[in-house]
């Protein structure tokens, strides 16, 4: 996200007459960032994994992955 600002900054300042495109295209990330609804299930889900402790926690995705398969 931080990135897409500053491209949007740093477009405003190049082409001042294109600020309306930086709006639309500002405008269709916050509605693409914003998609994501979790349904009762999802959040009841989420609720409890945050009650749990001893989870493993992952630093990344790759980490996950490796435990997941650790056993294959």
């Amino acid at each position: 996200m931080k990135d897409i600002r500053v491209a949007a900054a740093q477009a405003r300042v190049a082409s001042p007459g294109r600020v309306n495109v930086v709006t639309k295209t500002r405008s269709a990330t916050r509605e693409k960032a914003s998609t994501f609804r979790p349904n009762a299930v999802t959040i009841a889900a989420m609720k409890e994994a945050r009650q749990r402790r001893g989870l493993p926690r992952f630093t990344s995705r790759q980490a996950l992955f490796d435990d997941l398969h650790a056993d294959d």
